[in-house]
């Protein structure tokens, strides 16, 4: 039996979405904003054990437990008070994962029932499995899926073993935005922002488009959409990126990101590309501030 342990602090009933939640929900009525993480799985696997899983990881995290209620034409409040996460199972061969993930993203989620996220478990042959887990941008990024899923997948293996597994609670914490380092608040950082967009049109206007980026024009942004191309590396390869994070005082999923802007741009305006800036580098105060789910 996998079991979360109560916490009396639940996220604050009627709390408004501050301005960067509120762009993220608005804009998810456009076009989806999904967030998609998966893992692998090998070895038995049952329902009940993903179902516990589940209810384990709503009890252990806030943010899992709310769903988004509009309060007037430009407002909306989280309030808690939802279903169970709510699971999906599928027999599918192992290549059709991407598939089913590309569907996830565009599938939009019940923000005004609730809970702001899901679970996909699709079976494959010989004993495999993917687990997919789609929760909302309003409450997590990236990172805060890997935590998520970090939690979902140890309660599930516990309780495969018949283990009895407590998930300690986490109490709720205020809006990423309020977590931001100073320099990105105020007035200052707004400033920062519009300049970086002026640049960005006048660049735009001078040279063009990006031909790999204009958009067909007779298709609504509602039907516009992504299509995935999986990487994989290997596990040499993946501890060598993570010693190198560390020793340049980065993130992997920084290093990634610089990686693909490169790659991109190299293809879009050709030869070499630079970062203005030197080396992404996060302070523990930014750290601390980009995580939506505790880690």
């Amino acid at each position: 039996m996998i079991r979360a342990a109560e916490h009396a602090r639940e996220p604050a009933i009627g709390r408004r979405l501050r301005s960067l939640e509120w762009l993220v929900y608005r804009l998810d009525r456009v076009s989806r904003l999904n967030c998609v993480v998966h893992a692998e799985v090998a070895g038995p696997l049952t329902s009940e054990a993903l179902r516990a899983g589940l209810n384990a990881v709503q009890r252990r995290h806030p943010l899992a437990r709310v769903r988004i209620v509009p309060d007037g034409r430009r407002a909306a409040r989280f309030v808690v008070g939802v279903p169970e996460i709510p699971m999906r199972i599928a027999d599918v061969p192992a290549d059709a994962w991407v598939e089913q993930l590309e569907r996830e993203v565009h599938t939009a989620l019940p923000v005004e029932q609730g809970p702001l996220l899901r679970a996909v478990w699709l079976r494959h042959p010989a004993g495999k499995a993917t687990v997919l887990m789609t929760f909302h941008h309003a409450i997590g990024d990236g990172l805060s899926g890997a935590y998520l899923l970090r939690d979902l997948v140890q309660a599930v293996a516990a309780g495969c073993e018949g283990y009895d597994v407590t998930l300690p609670a986490l109490p709720s914490l205020p809006s990423v935005q309020e977590r931001f380092p100073a320099a990105a608040r105020g007035a200052r950082a707004w400033w920062r922002y519009v300049r970086l967009i002026v640049r960005i049109l006048r660049d735009v206007r001078k040279h063009g488009m990006p031909e790999p980026f204009v958009p067909d024009a007779t298709a609504p942004l509602a039907e516009c959409r992504m299509r995935t191309r999986p990487y994989r590396f290997e596990p040499t390869f993946t501890r060598a990126l993570v010693a190198r994070a560390r020793a340049e005082e980065t993130t992997v999923s920084g290093a990634l990101i610089a990686a693909l802007a490169r790659a991109v741009a190299r293809a879009v305006f050709g030869g070499s590309v630079s970062f203005r800036g030197g080396r992404v580098r996060r302070s523990s105060e930014h750290w601390r501030a980009s995580r939506q789910w505790h880690p």
